[in-house]
């Protein structure tokens, strides 16, 4: 076996221009566990569309190499037929969606871009958005979770919170780790250089992000923390509004 260990050497956290007043929340939250983190500005989608975000922004507004934003949800809303609010058939991605797939893209970036080729496989940059939170003695327990994982079989992706779209199908696969085919939510993970160079490898992003990343999952080596490691805070609202759902 190798004989390092797993790393965090970033910790970055997305955040609107026009909300300074979510990232001091943010910031104050992470500072509080004594956790240095650094803000990256996040694209607002809705200046695409001259600020309405339940607008449509036009193909050729956007970096088509990134994102596309027509999409077919049909078998995703079979497969959750039971849910009343899943949408089916031709959907097109909201101004929230493709500002949250232009901020996450532009980190992966960073992160395969300031890589050490000897630890790519080893050192984890964690990306986070404004509205989720630290739980207590978060240092101490992504800790633990960093020592549980296998380093003879590297993991690329390592989920923080979620919400598991396959129960039945999870599989634990350590003392604080699951895997599953689906985990929606982008709001707290931590990839490697490798990780985020097979991410952006399958650009562009063609739905959700979130639905986009677990597509990507049978390509890489991904867990997820449990229990999760993160709470939302419900801190100054601005939800996404998700163009598969109804309703919020």
């Amino acid at each position: 076996s190798p004989t390092f260990s797993y790393k965090i050497v970033k910790n970055y956290v997305l955040n609107l221009d026009s909300r300074p007043d979510r990232m001091r929340f943010s910031k104050d939250r992470w500072e509080g566990q004594k956790i240095l983190v650094e803000r990256v500005s996040a694209f607002d989608g809705s200046k695409l569309t001259g600020g309405d975000s339940e607008g449509k922004i036009p193909m050729n507004k956007l970096n088509l190499s990134i994102v596309y934003p027509v999409y077919d949800n049909t078998k995703m809303a079979q497969r959750f037929r039971h849910d009343p609010n899943a949408k089916s058939g031709q959907l097109y991605l909201s101004p929230g969606e493709i500002g949250c797939i232009y901020s996450h893209v532009s980190v992966w970036k960073k992160i395969a871009a300031n890589a050490d080729s000897d630890l790519d496989d080893y050192h984890y940059s964690c990306i986070f958005e404004d509205d989720h939170a630290p739980v207590r003695d978060f240092k101490q327990k992504r800790s633990q979770l960093l020592d549980d994982l296998s380093l003879d079989e590297p993991v690329d992706l390592l989920y923080l919170t979620y919400r598991n779209g396959d129960a039945r199908g999870t599989i634990r696969t350590s003392n604080y780790t699951i895997i599953s085919s689906l985990l929606w939510i982008t709001s707290g993970y931590c990839l490697s250089a490798n990780g985020a160079r097979k991410l952006l490898a399958k650009l562009p992003v063609d739905r959700g992000l979130d639905v986009w990343m677990s597509h990507q999952f049978p390509l890489m080596r991904v867990r997820a923390a449990t229990p999760v490691l993160l709470q939302h805070t419900n801190y100054g609202g601005g939800n996404i509004r998700h163009s598969d759902m109804i309703v919020e």
